[in-house]
């Protein structure tokens, strides 16, 4: 009998309703995963009342996240790689999206010491079972060049670079969002006639030559071509009509491109982006860089776990989107002094940093959610089962009359949740007994609660990877 009834309470919580768990809206919110509490920690909002359902991809997507490891003085200053590899792992990301300079034979020696680095991170990476994919930081000089220049420089370097580095890779990332260097002004890149004519032809020369030396040197490796995001379908027409090889579409998306219900429309009710994308190139796509624009720079921390779930969510039903790489690992905030073209817009975006002087990393509200959602979506079910294993089955008073209300609810938050009731789901649970539910109809709920649900996921990430959930 026992063994029936968790069958239908698994049956019930995994068919019962879409799960609403995550940041329902930014005006409830009690909605989200994670709220500040009195002693300003992060903790997990259970909730008792409401039915959460795992969801899940296909378990080949990939998880990334994006660092500046070789060309950034906060990846150098305050994380070294090890560091920087340890927080990939309890983020359960196996890629590590870096960019390099190299100088025209391929080889990452433009400065001192930069090969040295560059090494230690492809050895200790291996080590630690992440895979590196290499961004390519181009000059951009394409003005100075001609198209038969061009194709010989790019092929010069992807040969060189490929087959000095080549046997830490499978993907090769071929430039970082050059359509912004070519897209003319007030154009949103949808149609062909939106780039510079000129500037393209050098710089589709020099893509092709780099596609065709990747290959020449490491034939079984992807490539990947990206573009800066929104509707820049103009530009991988003219990468198409130019002949240029490659395997993968990279996008690029922050929150202004899109909203809060539909985050990867250009505009309310407009296209669905990638959907188009997809149809019209018929390439797997990888999202290479994602997060809400500015990052903790201007919006509260609280609304950045938000669009970062919307993300997420809006891929599920996606099978040609392949991996979601977020940006970034690690605060810069040596950009923060406003100097530079990026200094104001990319200083805050790290799903950690370091507050003052101190020597441990701080974590976002979004680094949180993504480590949840993560383990959710990878191991969602395999949690639950685990933790309703060990949950007793039948509640231990199923009358008024066989023990106190106060004591009968908190028996129940005992046995299920293994923690007492808050004095707020006493009282709601008291002012619902006294209406129509009893002990027993308040524990059915409990077990299939969302409370249960999350503790499931936590339990099992810890039990899985070893970091501790909430940092301490």
């Amino acid at each position: 009998m026992k063994q029936i009834f968790l069958l239908l309470i698994l049956a019930n919580l995994f068919i019962s309703c879409n799960a609403s768990y995550l940041n329902g809206t930014l005006v409830n919110k009690d909605k989200f995963i994670f709220e500040k509490l009195e002693d300003d920690r992060s903790k997990l909002n259970r909730s008792t009342t409401e039915v959460a359902e795992a969801p899940s991809l296909d378990n080949d997507m990939i998880w990334g996240i994006n660092g500046h490891t070789m060309t950034s003085l906060a990846y150098k200053g305050e994380g070294s790689i090890d560091k920087q590899l340890d927080l990939l792992k309890e983020f359960q990301s196996t890629f590590y999206r870096v960019n390099m300079r190299t100088v025209e034979d391929g080889s990452v020696t433009l400065y001192k010491n930069d090969e040295k680095r560059w090494l230690e991170l492809l050895d200790k990476a291996k080590k630690a079972n992440i895979k590196i994919l290499p961004v390519f930081q181009l000059k951009n000089n394409f003005d100075e060049m001609t198209v038969a220049q061009a194709y010989q420089y790019g092929k010069n370097l992807a040969v060189g670079f490929a087959t000095k580095y080549g046997s830490h890779f499978e993907y090769y990332e071929l430039g970082n969002e050059q359509d912004k260097l070519m897209v003319l002004k007030d154009s949103s890149g949808a149609k062909v006639n939106h780039y510079n004519k000129e500037r393209f032809a050098v710089w589709a020369s020099y893509l092709k030559g780099m596609s065709v030396g990747v290959k020449e040197a490491d034939p079984t490796s992807k490539s990947i071509i990206n573009s800066a995001g929104r509707t820049k379908y103009g530009y991988f027409q003219l990468i198409e009509e130019a002949g240029i090889e490659y395997d993968i579409l990279g996008f690029h998306w922050y929150s202004k491109s899109g909203t809060i219900n539909q985050p990867f429309h250009d505009n309310p009710g407009g296209e669905d982006v990638l959907n188009v994308l997809y149809e019209r190139f018929k390439k797997p796509i990888w999202i290479t860089e994602i997060n809400q624009k500015d990052g903790a720079r201007i919006y509260s921390e609280e609304e950045q776990a938000h669009w970062l779930e919307k993300f997420i969510s809006n891929i599920k039903n996606r099978p040609y989107v392949k991996a979601f790489f977020v940006y970034e690992l690690i605060d810069q905030p040596h950009l923060c002094d406003g100097k530079g073209w990026e200094a104001v817009t990319e200083c805050k975006y790290g799903m950690v940093y370091k507050k003052g002087n101190q020597k441990t990393f701080t974590y976002r509200e979004y680094a949180k959610t993504y480590k949840y959602l993560v383990e959710e979506i990878k191991y969602g079910r395999e949690d639950l089962s685990a933790k309703l294993a060990n949950v007793s089955i039948e509640p231990s008073g199923t009358s008024l009359e066989d023990v106190t209300l106060n004591e009968g609810i908190t028996s129940n938050y005992d046995e299920v949740l293994n923690r007492k009731p808050t004095p707020r789901e006493l009282k709601y649970w008291k002012k619902q007994i006294r209406k129509n539910a009893t002990i027993t109809s308040m524990y059915d709920t409990l077990v299939n609660s969302l409370a249960i649900y999350q503790q499931a996921i936590i339990d099992g990430y810890e039990q899985r990877t070893g970091f501790s959930f909430y940092n301490d």
